[in-house]
């Protein structure tokens, strides 16, 4: 199955707002403080770009926001100055080249006489990525009551030799025409679903993976330990001590790469 390059955009970023204002008073007492930068920044494999978002937390009656954006920072990766292009919003695009796998990239600026720091090494790109079956058949019956024994089993597959850690994000929309999938009269699909980190080689199509006809895309993105780390700890209902993989700060400055399966779900003609 050919894989999709120009595929590369952030979908898999974490929602920091449940990490800080879920646990309420609690953790705003014992761990938070607002004037602390929150810094969330995801480096692709292969891509040419570099963003990093800067913001910081306000308190309103127990309530945590997240509603101020960090201007006029001098923000450096690999010593490169990035260029604020919107409010908080950092950005550098690399001439002639792109960020390669095995390579380290090190962020660093000065906030509040602060030195805000974190490094991030590039993973390699997942080889051998296929499926089993890109054209899904299911009759309409099947597809409307959601029978479980229609569905066939299709499964994804890669190479991880070192046991590495990959997430999955499924798409209903056809990015090429815009539109959703479509069952009968009714224009229906999912912006995404994303699936919480795992080891692994493989992924089998769940029920909700196919849930309409019409195209769609898996793209497995494989992320480093920091982001695992981070990811499952706002996914527990411990969250007295928060982790950030950036010093001094919160927040996560990581690199990932994502590879892009394409299948389709149709209806079985008699």
């Amino acid at each position: 199955m050919k894989k999709n390059k120009k595929w590369r955009f952030p979908l898999v970023m974490i929602n920091f707002a449940i990490l800080f204002a879920v646990c309420g008073e609690e953790l705003m007492d014992s761990a938070i403080n607002t004037a602390t930068p929150v810094v969330e920044s995801y480096l692709f494999t292969e891509s040419n770009a570099i963003a990093v978002k800067v913001y910081t937390m306000e308190s309103f009656e127990e309530e945590i926001s997240f509603n101020k954006p960090v201007k006029g920072l001098e923000i450096y990766v690999n010593d490169r100055l990035l260029t604020e292009t919107t409010a908080g919003n950092y950005s550098l695009t690399l001439q002639d080249e792109h960020l390669s796998e095995g390579d380290n990239y090190k962020l660093q600026f000065i906030y509040n006489h602060k030195t805000i720091s974190a490094e991030t090494l590039m993973p390699e790109r997942t080889k051998n990525i296929g499926i089993s079956q890109p054209v899904i058949y299911k009759d309409s019956y099947s597809m409307f009551w959601g029978f479980q024994d229609s569905i066939p089993e299709v499964t994804v597959t890669w190479d991880n030799p070192d046991d590495s850690f990959y997430q999955v994000y499924v798409h209903s929309v056809d990015q090429s025409t815009g539109s959703y999938p479509q069952w009968g009269n009714n224009k229906s699909g999912f912006g995404n679903m994303m699936m919480q980190p795992f080891r692994g080689n493989s992924y089998t199509l769940r029920p909700n993976d196919m849930s309409f006809f019409g195209n769609y895309i898996l793209v497995l993105y494989k992320v480093n330990n920091d982001y695992v780390e981070l990811y499952e700890r706002i996914s527990s209902s411990d969250l007295a001590n928060p982790v950030s993989a950036v010093a001094n700060a919160w927040g996560i400055f990581t690199g990932m790469s994502a590879d892009t399966i394409r299948y389709q779900v149709r209806e079985t003609v008699e």
